[in-house]
């Protein structure tokens, strides 16, 4: 063997370790993103009535529970990256959700509220029943 092919061969083994351990580390931050979007609840606000409530997390609403409008709105977790807050808030309110605890803007990214959450911020649980059509 002369001392390129040596040298090409140590290339491709070191080229080929590289990659399997980028695969490997880039697989292991994956929970931490899906756990920002599972949850054991879908949470809506209603803008007609202000409803706050919530059902498990297999059923999705099509309307309010209390007023019956059809337009409600998903609620997500807003994070203060200022006060380390998840603000509760509509989707639709993006950035410009404010921080319940410090009124700064909430810029920190979203994640499902999980039922805790909800019932902290004021929502009710209601059963499929009460949100079909």
């Amino acid at each position: 063997m002369n001392r390129t092919s040596i040298i090409a061969r140590r290339a491709f083994f070191t080229l080929a370790f590289c990659l399997i351990a980028l695969g490997i580390t880039a697989c292991m931050g994956k929970k931490e993103g899906s756990d920002a979007i599972t949850s054991d609840v879908n949470g809506y606000y209603c803008p007609h009535c202000k409803e706050k409530f919530f059902t498990d997390a297999k059923v999705f609403a099509d309307k309010c529970p209390n007023c019956g409008e059809l337009d409600i709105e998903e609620v997500w977790g807003h994070y203060c990256p200022t006060c380390d807050t998840l603000t509760l808030a509509p989707r639709s309110a993006g950035e410009k959700a404010v921080c319940m605890k410090c009124n700064k803007p909430t810029s920190g990214g979203i994640k499902k509220p999980q039922s805790s959450d909800m019932i902290e911020w004021g929502a009710h649980k209601v059963d499929a029943a009460a949100v079909k059509m």
